[in-house]
């Protein structure tokens, strides 16, 4: 069993303050200040913000600015030793996932849209036709929750979406035998689908953070 830590910070009242940004590594720094979208910039503080916190919280010692690295896809890791760590974030929330075993999260809120282009794209053949069976709310919530389940694999065997999405199919709880954990986070007023991939039975606890 994968015990993992999610630790989820609501940002909506949250200020972009620039004198932070010293905190973070360097590459998530330069993406804050040059992001123009100010939503962006506000989810690229606080998520190296989090990181900080998460890992402080798992007892490690926490260097300033910290040591992260990236794969070839972007994927963002620390070779000293560190837990293992993944970075999802959607809306108003920031979530990092903490795990002594690879992992990967990925987290969308919901929202009452039509996806039937997209799902043509990214599903399988079987997850087609049980999309296309559903209607009204069932139907968005099986495209967001598929979506998640997609992206948290990809991230955690470290491709990101440049994967096959319609070869990366969750079946009774797996995708290609990697177990697979969905569960609904509400905060606010939007609520939203978090996977989380490890390379076993996962058990979550989510942690909810009010400062960082």
């Amino acid at each position: 069993m994968d015990k993992v830590n999610l630790y989820v910070l609501d940002i909506s009242d949250k200020p972009y303050d620039a004198s932070k940004l010293p905190l973070l590594e360097d590459k998530r720094r330069k993406n804050a200040e040059e992001a123009k979208n100010f939503l962006y910039k506000l989810r690229t503080l606080y998520s190296g913000l989090l990181l900080r916190y998460a890992l402080k919280s798992e007892g490690e010692v926490v260097p300033t600015p910290l040591n992260v690295k990236y794969n070839s896809f972007g994927k963002p890791f620390i070779t000293d030793g560190f837990k293992n760590f993944s970075i999802t974030h959607s809306g108003n929330l920031v979530i990092v996932a903490v795990s002594e075993s690879e992992v990967g999260v990925d987290a969308e809120i919901i929202q009452k849209k039509v996806y039937t282009h997209v799902a043509s794209k990214v599903f399988s053949e079987k997850e087609k036709s049980e999309y296309e069976n559903l209607f009204g709310e069932p139907k968005t919530e099986y495209f967001i929750s598929k979506w998640t389940q997609k992206e948290a694999y990809l991230k955690y065997v470290g491709t990101g979406l440049t994967g096959n999405l319609t070869a990366v199919a969750s079946e009774n709880g797996k995708i290609k035998g990697v177990p697979v954990c969905t569960q609904k986070i509400t905060s606010g007023i939007y609520s939203y689908f978090v996977s989380i991939v490890t390379g076993g039975e996962v058990q979550t606890n989510v942690i909810f953070v009010d400062e960082v």
